[in-house]
């Protein structure tokens, strides 16, 4: 909302500090909530207007420009931005090198020429490089494992010499980001049985089962994997371990619809009489692991939240 009324401000009637203030809080805000048709006028307009801006600062305001770019398609010219900015990597600090990298390759692959997909490789490996620089293992381990987008494309057995290189880069650099892991282990396990390995396929599967059943809010992504086991173990001969991964899949499944309902239920109920302890139980509990559309109702029950003075009871 206060997005909104800022966006409403007639900027000419302003000083040039008022308005740069403005500008920076609209590019800002709507920066942060994906806004980027708002942000990015505005970022453009600050960027022409406020010559008090640091140097790290226009390098920020750059980035998301290209961001804004990229968003609505125009690819091309996020890439060029990017590389631009790229141009004095030494004066963007390690994380921001490590994020600019991965974005810029999320771009490149969207083009989806060898060339390209070439480029995206190069690109998302110097951003784990620059995220370990920046003692941010965890983005540097999203970084490589971002790369299974990258050899999707390539045929089978050049694929999985892909992967385990990723794998072995990721124990060389001692990135220990589990969901990383199993997102690699779950696509080396889907290109060996393309090629008929479906031993090797269901011992790669079951991997990334054992990791996913370790993290908290990858429900999902544990269901699609014991589904692999399943078809990999079925296909190999082993019927037992086939029927046993089936099994937890549909349990798993029926538990998180149950689970998912529990949730609208809560955040209806929050709607209908407000308790703040419960609500803010409910926002963090579901942030950890909801889907979108889930988020969207507890966005309306954080709103309402902000609303309540403190001071009214459960019945006011």
């Amino acid at each position: 909302r206060m997005l909104d009324a800022a966006l409403r401000i007639d900027r000419s009637q302003l000083d040039a500090g008022l308005r740069n203030s403005v500008l920076r809080f609209i590019a800002g805000v709507a920066t942060a909530r994906g806004r980027f048709s708002d942000a990015e006028p505005a970022a453009r307009e600050l960027l022409q207007s406020d010559q008090t801006l640091s140097e790290e600062a226009r390098f920020g305001i750059r980035n998301v420009l290209a961001v804004a770019a990229h968003e609505r398609g125009a690819h091309e010219a996020a890439i060029s931005m990017w590389q631009d900015l790229l141009r004095d990597r030494e004066k963007i600090d390690p994380g921001g090198r490590g994020w600019i990298e991965r974005t810029m390759a999320f771009a490149l692959l969207k083009k989806g020429t060898l060339t390209e997909r070439q480029q995206a490789e190069r690109a998302l490996k110097r951003s784990a490089d620059s995220f370990q620089q920046a003692g941010d293992r965890t983005e540097a381990a999203r970084s490589l494992g971002q790369l299974v987008r990258v050899y999707q494309h390539t045929d089978a057995q050049a694929a999985l010499a892909q992967y385990d290189e990723v794998l072995a880069l990721m124990d060389r650099k001692s990135l220990l980001d589990v969901n990383a892991r199993a997102s690699v282990l779950h696509s080396k396990a889907q290109r060996l049985l393309e090629i008929g390995q479906a031993d090797r396929a269901a011992q790669s599967a079951q991997e990334a089962v054992d990791l996913r059943r370790a993290i908290h809010g990858a429900e999902e992504e544990l269901i699609a994997s014991l589904h692999l086991v399943a078809i990999a173990a079925e296909q190999s001969g082993d019927v037992d371990a086939a029927r046993s991964a089936e099994n937890e899949a549909r349990e798993s499944q029926e538990q998180l619809k149950s689970r998912y309902f529990d949730f609208a239920r809560r955040a209806v109920a929050l709607l209908e009489n407000f308790n703040a302890e419960e609500a803010d139980a409910l926002d963090a509990e579901a942030r950890a692991s909801c889907p979108p559309e889930h988020l969207a109702t507890l966005d309306d029950v954080r709103v309402f939240r902000a609303e309540q003075p403190s001071r009214l009871s459960k019945t006011e």
